[in-house]
């Protein structure tokens, strides 16, 4: 087996942690676009609500994403979840926004994620299913306490 040339440029499975989370930073602004496009069109009850709503939707779903590259960086930091991406959202959202539909959201959030990253390591897909899987707990404790 020959050793790799230094000359070869890098794949993408060969990126490193740092390159992903750049690029992940770079990206995360087109990660929040496409994700408001798809609520728009996937979830009607989306596409009903006022401007200042859908407005406050589209903070907690930009709120989402910068945390989960936040948490890719350093997944020990566990009070990330509630406090950086429902802290976003303003009180009466939670009372205007059903737990299912903030379910429905974060599998919006994480499909367009997913679909993004789909080509890159499988320790990036890995931390999304993770973080998708906390976040979700985390949705249904802030319901609970609502």
């Amino acid at each position: 087996m020959r050793a790799p040339s230094p000359h070869r440029r890098s794949t993408v499975a060969e990126l490193t942690k740092a390159q992903t989370l750049q690029w992940l930073r770079n990206i995360s602004g087109e990660l929040a676009t496409a994700t408001l496009k798809r609520l728009d069109d996937t979830l009607p009850w989306y596409g009903t609500m006022p401007p200042s709503r859908r407005s406050a939707v589209g903070l907690v779903a930009q709120a989402g994403i910068t945390s989960f590259i936040s948490w890719y960086d350093d997944p020990t930091s566990q009070p990330w979840i509630a406090a950086d991406v429902f802290g976003a959202a303003p009180r009466e959202l939670l009372r205007s926004v059903s737990l299912q539909q903030t379910l429905q959201l974060i599998r919006v959030v994480v499909e367009v994620v997913e679909d993004r990253v789909k080509d890159r390591d499988e320790n990036l897909r890995h931390g999304i299913l993770l973080y998708s899987r906390e976040i979700a707990f985390a949705a249904a404790d802030v319901y609970a306490r609502a």
